[in-house]
């Protein structure tokens, strides 16, 4: 009973745990105090009344409760919150942003942290009365020099519109968290080791590099293992969603308990994987429920650590003498200042790689080096470790707490402030301007559905006068910029950099919404998302887009597959299936700049500005229009089935919300609704799956039967030279045969457009000397000559029969009949249409 009573209570604890973080996220969010900050003040307040015996006395069944949280298991706290807190912050991160500031990020995370590490030490050593050895110096070093992504995270959510430097900060967190768990163990195991002599710093850093590359490539794999899994689900949130949790803690344990790698590297890596090629896995119903469900998750960890580490310092932690505090603040200065070092080491690198690193953004990376729960949590298992001196264990987690309370409290609640005076709170001028184009687009709405609302006979006798002041108020805050002597060029420049960003972003939620309605497959919606994705790097590129461009002009390499007899089937396969998604690209893509079009006067008020993003938006159009055209001639059964195909999914999808709408009219009863909505899934989940490429092919081998020179062939040699060809499927610009390549077999063109192409003597361009339709020849002269040929390319898509030139020669020395149809052949015309 007292057991079960026990348990109870513990329920009861943690439900007021987040009754309690909900109070204080409510009354944080109007004012200038962290969240964090203030869920940790809640934690020390709770636990110094229990301490004082004056919640003991008053709730006596808190108190044992209150004393398990101050004595869990250090290795639950980081198995329990990290993966949820570490998925949730690697999913949110954008991924392109990540990619383009990594360089920076690595040098925070590793060199960055193992300065500050050894600085760390060497501080210690020098200021501390105490006799620590240097391995247990090096082990708080490397336990309290890494900026924990648990505090640091939450405080920039709250904080911080600097989605660039929002990422800096978060991507260190998360990666130097690793590398500290990493370190740790391994001054750990050299602080327990009876022969400390045996072990170098070469070993150390070996061991480091592998548990680190270790946790990645497990990471990786499980990402892969999971974005496979997920693709094969549609449209079930709570199975997609529970796989993520799942995954999340399972490559967490197994990469910590089973393999001793960087568990914290893992999930990073996993929920990157997830964040970037895998959102486009997940069903579209599934992406906002999987969203909002991790944020939930990741607040609710955060208010229960947050509050546990309160605790555990206000009841765990021996108050001392008036010398150990003294020594506390002169630790927490030096931190600070070897954190101001590392950064201004750093500094020359950082100001030229990622995203740059100005003066300002310095300041805010050294002050928001804060700590948090990860090293509370290894500095306790140092103190519960049996083989470790207590009074090390005790000294450890003293200044631990101390500096995890101090950094919290100070750093973390003066952060809005340094963001006040360096300026840092205050939007840009090109997003300023983006929020007062919405603020006149909402303007302008309004005041259209004003009229609207009075002639409806309930409203007529309302005070419009005041309905009219509050509905047309700004919806945000006017905000005056305080900086003086800004160039108008600068100020010119960044309204035009916002304006496309914004336009780039745009077309990004056009293909997100042309994917949920069915329009656009996943693997398209993907490709489409990364080129935007690589568009918005550096200065924002409407025209051209070269990721899209390399793809539709002939980026599969399938030509050493046609080398091999057993797989030259698969390498059609290959190159159809690239036209067909293609063509699905394509589409999507002319879709999402007739969206952007229809924006680009209401996002920009500079007409020069309109009219250049306007005629870059329209030569997109023109070279994809150009695109569809050519696969629409050369594969009309493609273009066929892969609208019908996306014409199926979006009717489905429309069925579907019908559905839904009836429901909530009460129009359908849920039971009727669930049944109707099972069989729409079906069949949209076999659309979804199903694959365009299984059209059968028109029959290319009719254009030998139907051939002139085949006409005198025997039924035997006829069949016997269809045996021999082979049909070969080219992406626009591949070259069929290259320049300087003697011809190796009689070619037949199917479908589209081939051009014959020779090398200019003088400039080294490609100069097209012919083109050749459906039913042309190249190759002829092949068969009798052996001299330079020009070149053929494809100048769309092409489908082609390939009759080698050996197996030609071979018939021919049998065939009288077919040698001398072929010679008519070439004597007459060296390319002829049928």
């Amino acid at each position: 009973m007292t057991a079960t009573n026990g348990g109870v209570m513990l329920v009861l604890l943690i439900a007021m745990a987040l009754l309690l973080g909900s109070v204080l996220r409510h009354f944080t969010r109007s004012r200038k105090i962290p969240y964090s900050a203030a869920l940790l003040l809640a934690g020390l307040l709770v636990g110094t009344l229990d301490r004082s015996l004056l919640l003991s006395n008053s709730v006596p069944q808190l108190h044992p409760l209150l004393q398990s949280f101050t004595h869990l298991d250090p290795h639950l706290i980081l198995f329990l919150f990290l993966p949820t807190l570490i998925f949730e912050s690697a999913y949110s991160l954008e991924p392109h942003l990540l990619k383009r500031a990594f360089a920076q990020v690595a040098l925070l995370a590793l060199p960055g942290m193992l300065i500050s590490a050894v600085l760390t030490a060497v501080l210690v050593r020098w200021l501390f009365p105490w006799d620590w050895s240097w391995p247990l110096a090096f082990l708080f070093g490397a336990l309290i020099s890494a900026t924990d992504p648990v505090a640091v995270v939450a405080l920039l959510r709250d904080v911080s519109s600097r989605k660039r430097l929002e990422t800096l900060l978060e991507g260190e967190s998360l990666f130097n968290d690793g590398t500290a768990i990493v370190l740790f163990s391994l001054c750990f195991s050299i602080l327990l080791s009876v022969d400390q002599t045996t072990i170098s710093m070469g070993s150390i850093a070996a061991g480091l590099i592998w548990t680190v590359a270790l946790g990645g490539l497990t990471g990786w794999v499980f990402g892969k293992s999971i974005i496979l899994a997920v693709g094969r689900i549609y449209n079930d949130p709570l199975v997609e969603t529970t796989l993520s949790i799942a995954c999340a803690y399972l490559v967490y344990f197994v990469a910590e308990a089973l393999l001793h790698a960087s568990g914290v590297v893992a999930v990073v890596v996993f929920g990157l994987m997830l964040a970037g090629k895998g959102r486009s896995r997940f069903s579209p119903e599934a992406l906002g429920f999987l969203h909002h469900f991790w944020s939930m998750l990741a607040h609710m960890a955060n208010t229960l650590i947050f509050l546990v580490v309160g605790l555990l310092i206000a009841n765990r932690i021996e108050l001392f003498d008036g010398r150990s505090w003294g020594l506390l603040l002169a630790l927490y200065l030096g931190l600070l200042v070897i954190r101001a070092c590392t950064i201004l080491v750093l500094m020359p690198l950082l100001k030229r790689l990622g995203f740059g690193l100005s003066r300002d953004k310095a300041l805010v990376l050294i002050w928001g080096g804060l700590r948090g729960a990860v090293a509370l949590a290894l500095a306790l298992m140092l103190v519960q470790h049996p083989d470790v001196d207590s009074r090390w264990g005790e000294q450890v987690l003293f200044m631990t707490a101390g500096i995890v309370a101090l950094t919290i409290l100070i750093n973390g609640s003066s952060m809005g402030w340094l963001f006040t005076r360096l300026g840092l709170d205050r939007l840009p001028a090109g997003k300023q301007a983006m929020i007062d184009r919405a603020e006149q687009m909402i303007q302008r709405q309004m005041e259209l559905r004003l009229p609207e609302l009075k002639k409806r006979s309930l409203t007529q006798l309302s005070d419009w006068q005041a309905i009219e002041r509050n509905a047309l108020a700004p919806v945000t805050p006017v905000v005056q910029n305080k900086a003086k002597g800004t160039p108008v060029r600068r100020a010119a420049n960044e309204l035009e950099i916002e304006f496309r960003r914004r336009l780039l972003e745009h077309e990004r939620s056009s293909y997100w919404l042309q994917y949920r309605e069915g329009f656009l497959g996943r693997e398209a919606t993907s490709r489409l998302i990364d080129a935007v994705d690589q568009a918005l790097d550096g200065s924002p590129q409407i025209h051209p887009r070269p990721q899209l461009q390399r793809y539709w002009n002939g980026s599969v390499p399938v030509e050493w597959l046609r080398q091999l007899p057993l797989l030259k089937r698969l390498a059609n396969r290959i190159a159809y299936r690239h036209l067909v998604l293609g063509y699905d690209m394509a589409r999507g893509f002319v879709q999402a700049q007739n969206v952007a079009l229809a924006q680009v006067d209401e996002l920009s008020e500079d007409r020069h500005s309109s009219r250049r993003a306007r005629a870059e938006l329209v030569q997109n159009k023109q070279q994809t229009y150009i695109l569809l055209l050519q696969l629409k001639q050369a594969f009309p059964e493609l273009a066929a089935r892969a609208e019908l195909h996306s014409a199926q999914r979006t009717l489905l999808i429309q069925k579907r919300a019908m559905v839904e709408q009836l429901q909530q009219q009460a129009l359908l009863d849920p039971a009727e609704a669930e049944r109707m909505l099972v069989q729409i899934n079906c069949r949209l989940q076999a659309r979804h799956f199903a694959s365009v490429e299984a059209a059968p092919l028109p029959d290319p081998l009719q254009l030998i039967r139907d051939a002139r020179w085949a006409a005198k062939l025997s039924p035997e040699a006829l069949s016997q030279l269809i045996a021999y060809a082979e049909q070969r499927i080219y992406q626009p610009q591949d070259m069929i045969v290259a320049h300087e390549e003697r011809h190796q077999a009689l070619i037949i063109v199917v479908r589209g457009v081939v051009e014959r192409v020779d090398l200019d003597d003088e400039t080294g361009q490609a100069l097209v000397l012919d083109v050749l339709g459906p039913g042309c020849y190249a190759g002829f002269s092949s068969l009798f000559e052996n001299h330079h040929h020009a070149g053929l390319r494809a100048a769309g898509p092409v489908d082609l029969l390939w009759i080698p030139a050996a197996e030609l020669r071979r018939m021919m020395a049998t065939q009288p009949a077919l040698k001398q149809a072929l010679l008519q052949m070439v004597q007459q015309q060296l390319f002829q249409a049928l």
